[in-house]
């Protein structure tokens, strides 16, 4: 996932330097250069929300591998919960055997041998 981070983040660094390079020099853009697409001030809109639109994909392409992420880390989480609980039970289980050999084979103390006699 940091590999794609970093990818994303680069890309969304790009993006946005080219659309502030944009928003400085519109005027340039469509008065003084000749590019087919951006002949006229529309023709600069439609082109910047073509950039919208490829900053949203990349948004939304980014989103959703991290949502894909976080769900899978939160599954491997549970299941690691899961077996912290059962090894907790196990080892509750053993304590308590141990407890109850302990009892059954636990020499009589002095305090008990007096009040027998």
């Amino acid at each position: 996932m940091k590999k794609f981070k970093r990818i994303f983040y680069l890309a969304y660094l790009v993006f946005f330097c080219f659309g502030g390079f944009i928003a400085i020099n519109y005027e340039n853009l469509v008065l003084k250069w000749d590019w087919d697409f951006v002949d006229t001030w529309a023709g600069l809109l439609r082109f910047v929300l073509k950039l919208g639109a490829f900053g949203l994909a990349l948004f939304l392409i980014e989103f959703i591998i991290e949502n894909i992420h976080i769900f899978t880390l939160n599954k491997r989480v549970k299941a690691l919960e899961t077996e912290v609980v059962d090894l907790k039970s196990k080892l509750y289980d053993q304590t308590k055997a141990i407890e109850s050999d302990l009892e059954k084979n636990e020499p009589i103390n002095e305090e008990e041998e007096k009040n027998a006699e």
